[in-house]
């Protein structure tokens, strides 16, 4: 207690004010929410909120004058409480109904009333039995109230902070949290009075506290995921998100909450589950989302069944798990090459996408304008019409209840498939084009519709947050006929930062470069130059791929370029001791596996006429041993139900588990790191220190990585790339931070020694500077300080699981750094020839322009006027 305060004058708790004030009706509303708000100095911290479990105390605390409606309010602070007032208050009546019904009931059964008094309580208990059934009847609906504030509030969370790119935390989610942690905790005191052991009620209570556990857990993850909210535009910034001052965080149990069935402790036993379906122990659900008892055809596959009672967790988790498969399925027929024998296989869900599925979706989203067609699809349009349409579409799926009516028919349920597949359409279209008609007042008076909305929204920005557009950042577009027959593919588009995707499909770093280059845009001044050719034959592929260089393949007539990937890969014994002739080893095979699965044919304008002496002109191709893309982008691609390392114990990432159907119910949270989230976010940050360089332009001398790197040759550049790569990519599901390092680290290096020279300048390879060296020259200095630098590199550092083995099972030591070494040599070799063919091609251009335009020049009349006429040299030589 601070000095000179005595305890008459120490501050009062909200039960000290309220008692010596009397029931908060006798105060004034703004002294109420002025001192319940000195209360909640900081709502978003537990530390400072009030439990209302002590100020009940426990069961008949004779001291606690207050009812539940004065410790409500008290809690609650500026919370709207008047549901939750409402409900506790219909708990209490039918404890106090039951409780009169059964002393009247005793005392008669008993005999001490006689005559008129005995008359006079026969009719009091039936006026009560009757009240009791009003009670019954008007708790659902205030339950209902209750519920309808909690999905109230986190949807205005939405629409006042998320949809407008603000970050939630740590200030407009206060609302939203104080109301429903009132309504949390509310329901944890009420199990302590006294009525709550009561069959009827016990169950209510239990209700109420997984309902509101289940929004708990929602509205957490989704104030946290704001975070990126404000960086739609640029999704470095959004990898950095980590960074974000204020960032709430999302635990394994946040996630359990929001996505399990059932949590330990809260699960309905045999009775409960008897109790709730007799005495209707759950939300009032219109009758249009539940199975009639004699069901019409389409109507067994209603939502609800007809007796069937449920909360909002168990509907909303429902609700969440399909709204992702359905997502997730949209994304992919997209995607799909409908001119392909088999286009459901077309996709990123390989053969997991049914031919039923994508015939569903098509003739549900496809979408005509003029000569063009496509899919709407919702992490790709942008315009507010379309995203509000694709909103109803996805809210009408799920009041449907289309996936499981779906997966029916799939099943073989009915004898012409075609026709209930339309006839399901033709169900979800008229759902939401009634919705898209009353948009504004389309979930009045309508909690199942009401949740659905909320479940849309947020599912739709968790895809963004957790990067799940990453997968689904772009569909394509194609030309049809006058009958609407598809001919061939138009072109793709890509979410633009005014779309659900944001700025997502940039870490398609290479598509990027292609694309940028075709619109003569800025871009990375790291990565090289893309041909006409090359660009034109990558448009149209999925933004995951990229053409693959296989040697005799993809540069069939380079056969200079052919006998360096032979240097580098090949178990010829020519290659093996051209390698062992310069002290390199061989790559471990898993490695050298890894690095051509991802080769890339990165086709360049220079061509071979100036460093070949045939007859035939190509354009040259450098192959980049790297993958297209940022292969943790996706946050459940870096989870696995077994909570080990993906690359170590070839485990199924979660994501590519609910490619095959699995379900975020289905997940086990409870195995995965305390902070899942905060771990990947981490990658992601270690992954915006390279892909900045990727991606956009950069300065070299203020980028960290690229900073070190221009210092010259060092082992600290490399360790330090070779960190951000090792926790960026600990969780890959596609290989070990080892073959990421071997991928980036020799390629970066190689390219920024080129660009500090200058070597694709024509003065790099004739001009001699102070040091009586050409800047060729000095290149190939600095790059055999660096090869030393990766040379001594810690040898032991690989992973033993990527080691080889000779014939007889003994391991081959593998060499870290050497093998980053041999990666230089090779890009020595093929940068260099490069490199000089843009030399040759450039100074050949100059002079070309110079004789051109000094001819034109020359004949000009004012060149042959006055003293000042020396002729210009029109032929200088090359």
């Amino acid at each position: 207690m601070p000095d000179g305060m005595s305890p008459e004058n120490k501050p009062q708790s909200s039960m000290d004010y309220m008692r010596s004030y009397g029931k908060p009706a006798d105060l004034p509303a703004d002294n109420v929410s002025m001192q319940a708000a000195k209360d909640f100095p900081q709502p978003e911290s537990r530390a400072n909120v009030p439990d209302i479990r002590m100020q009940l105390g426990g069961r008949g605390d004779e001291q606690n004058e207050l009812n539940v409606m004065d410790l409500i309010r008290a809690m609650s602070g500026r919370a709207a409480t008047s549901g939750l007032e409402k409900f506790s208050s219909g708990l209490q009546g039918i404890a106090e109904a039951k409780k009169t019904i059964d002393t009247i009931e005793a005392g008669l059964t008993s005999g001490i009333y006689v005559g008129d008094d005995k008359d006079n309580k026969e009719i009091e208990q039936q006026k009560t039995k009757e009240k009791l059934n009003v009670l019954r009847e008007n708790l659902q609906k205030r339950y209902n109230s209750v519920q309808e504030q909690s999905i109230g509030v986190v949807n205005d969370l939405f629409t006042v902070s998320i949809d407008q790119k603000k970050n939630a935390y740590p200030y407009d989610h206060r609302t939203a949290e104080l109301t429903i942690r009132t309504i949390l905790e509310t329901a944890q005191a009420l199990q302590n009075e006294e009525w709550a052991d009561d069959p009827e009620l016990s169950p209510w209570l239990k209700r109420m506290e997984k309902d509101a556990t289940w929004m708990s857990g929602f509205l957490q993850v989704s104030v946290a995921e704001s975070a990126s909210a404000p960086y739609y535009f640029d999704v470095v910034m959004q990898l950095q998100v980590l960074k974000e001052r204020y960032k709430a965080f999302i635990t394994s149990e946040d996630l359990r909450n929001m996505h399990q069935k059932e949590l330990p402790g809260l699960e309905f036993s045999n009775d409960e589950q008897a109790t709730i379906s007799e005495k209707n122990i759950g939300l009032v659900v219109n009758e249009k989302y539940r199975v009639p008892e004699n069901p019409a055809p389409g109507e067994e596959g209603r939502l609800l069944g007809n007796k069937e009672n449920v909360g909002l967790r168990e509907l909303g988790v429902r609700m969440i798990d399909s709204s992702f498969a359905m997502r997730m399925k949209i994304a992919a027929v997209s995607q799909a090459d409908f001119l392909a024998a088999n286009p459901e296989e077309t996709t990123f869900m390989d053969n997991n996408l049914k031919p039923e599925e994508l015939a569903f979706y098509k003739e549900l989203l496809w979408r005509k304008d003029k000569d063009k067609g496509y899919i709407l699809a919702p992490h790709v349009v942008s315009k507010d019409g379309e995203k509000r349409e694709s909103s109803a579409y996805l809210e009408a799926l799920l009041l449907t209840n289309a996936e499981e009516r779906l997966n029916k028919i799939i099943a073989g349920g009915v004898v012409n498939k075609d026709s209930a597949i339309s006839e399901l359409v033709k169900d979800v279209k008229s759902v939401a084009l009634e919705r898209i008609s009353y948009w504004k007042s389309r979930d009045k008076g309508d909690i199942v519709s009401q949740l659905a909305t909320l479940i849309t929204k947020q599912g739709l920005y968790e895809d963004y947050a957790f990067l799940n557009v990453y997968k689904y950042c772009w569909q394509y577009v194609w030309k049809v006929d006058n009958d609407g027959k598809i001919t061939e593919k138009d072109k793709i588009d890509i979410g633009s930062i005014y779309s659900y995707s944001g700025d997502a499909y940039s870490l398609y770093y290479m598509r990027r470069a292609a694309q940028y280059d075709k619109q003569s845009n800025s871009r990375t001044q790291l990565l090289l130059p893309t041909s006409k050719t090359g660009r034109k034959e990558v448009e149209l592929l999925p933004y995951d791929k990229m053409p693959k260089y296989v040697p005799g393949l993809s540069g069939d007539q380079d056969r200079f370029l052919a006998e360096q990937w032979n240097f580098l890969f090949g178990d010829d014994p020519v290659f093996v001791k051209a390698r062992r002739d310069l002290g390199y080893q061989d790559i471990p095979k898993k490695v050298a596996k890894k690095l051509t699965d991802w080769a890339v044919a990165w086709k360049t304008p220079y061509s071979s006429k100036y460093v070949e002496d045939g007859t035939t002109e190509y354009e040259l191709i450098i192959p980049h041993l790297m993958p297209p893309g940022l292969d943790i982008a996706c946050f459940l691609d870096t989870l696995t139900d077994k909570g080990t390392k993906l690359y170590k114990d070839g485990g199924e990432s979660v994501w590519k588990s609910m490619v095959k159907g699995k379900r975020f119910s289905e997940v086990s949270w409870d195995k995965q790191e305390n902070l899942p989230v905060d771990r990947w976010l981490v990658d992601l940050d270690m992954a915006s220190r390279y892909m900045n360089v990727l991606i956009g332009t950069f300065d070299k001398e203020k980028d960290p990585i690229m900073g070190l790197i221009g210092e010259g040759p060092s082992t600290l550049a490399p360790k330090e790339f070779a960190k951000r790569l090792r926790l960026s990519f600990r969780d890959s599901p596609e290989g070990y931070p080892e073959e990421y390092e071997m991928a980036f680290i020799p390629f970066i290096v190689t390219l920024s020694c080129m660009e500090k020279y200058n070597l694709s300048s024509a003065g790099a390879w004739h001009k001699i500077n102070e040091n009586n060296k050409t800047s060729v020259e000095e290149f190939l200095l600095e790059i055999s300080k660096w090869q030393r630098a990766f040379k001594w590199l810690p040898p032991d550092r690989p992973d033993t699981d990527l080691l080889s083995r000779d014939s007889s099972g003994k391991v081959i030591p593998w060499d870290y750094g050497n093998t980053m070494a041999l990666i230089m040599e090779y890009y020595v070799g093929v940068l260099l020839r490069m490199a000089k063919s843009s030399a040759e091609s450039s100074r050949q251009e100059a002079f070309n322009n110079y004789e051109n335009t000094s001819k034109r020049v020359s004949e000009m009349p004012f060149m042959r006027k006055g003293t000042l006429n020396r002729k210009i040299n029109t032929n200088l030589t090359p």
